[in-house]
C-alpha cells in the first residue's frame, strides 16, 4: 500500500486525478507497495483507489501514472489519519505502508458501518465509540442531550 500526498483535496473526481499522475516511485516500489493507494491531505485520508495498472510519463521525466479504480474493501478508512504521518519538514510526498503497518490499519476497520446521504456511522470493534462524518468539510454539535448527540453540517461562510 501506498500513501500519496496529494496536498488539497476537492471533488472525489479532483482527488483521484490529483492521486493518478507525477509520483517519484521505484520499480522494486512499485512491484512491492503499489496494490492500493491512499490519498492524503494534510496527514488526513481524503481517498482510497486500488491500482489497476501504470506507466511512466517520458514527458515527465519518467514520474509513474497511476490507473485507479475504486477500492471498496478500504472506503471505511476515508476521513481517518494516516497511518503515516508527513511532519512539516517532510518533502517526500509518498510513503511506502509495510506490512505491519497496513494490518494494523485493517484492524481498525470498524465494526459495524452505515451510510446515507453522505453520512457515515461507525462503530468501533469494542462498541465502546462511534465515529460520525458528514457529507461536509463543517460538522458541528447541534445538540447533546440524554447521551444523544446531534450533529449537523454547517455552511463554509458561518
Amino acid at each position: 500500500m501506498l500513501a500519496l500526498d496529494i496536498r488539497s483535496t476537492g471533488t472525489p473526481t479532483e482527488i483521484r486525478a490529483a492521486t493518478e499522475k507525477w509520483w517519484k516511485i521505484t520499480d522494486a516500489e512499485l512491484a512491492r507497495y503499489a496494490d492500493t493507494v491512499l490519498a492524503v491531505v494534510d496527514n488526513v485520508i481524503v481517498g482510497v483507489f486500488e491500482v489497476r495498472g501504470y506507466h511512466r510519463d517520458a514527458a515527465a521525466d519518467g514520474r509513474v501514472v497511476f490507473d485507479l479504480g475504486p477500492e471498496p474493501e478500504w472506503e471505511w478508512v476515508i476521513g481517518r489519519p494516516s497511518p503515516s504521518i508527513w511532519a512539516n519538514h517532510h518533502r517526500d510526498p509518498v510513503k511506502r505502508l509495510g506490512e505491519a503497518t497496513v494490518e494494523a490499519l485493517r484492524k481498525r476497520h470498524p465494526d459495524y458501518r452505515q451510510s446515507a446521504h453522505g453520512w457515515v456511522f461507525d462503530v468501533a470493534p469494542d462498541g465502546k465509540s462511534a465515529t460520525v462524518r458528514g457529507p461536509g468539510a463543517h460538522l458541528v454539535v447541534a445538540g447533546l442531550a440524554d447521551g444523544v448527540a446531534r450533529l449537523a453540517v454547517r455552511d463554509a461562510e458561518h
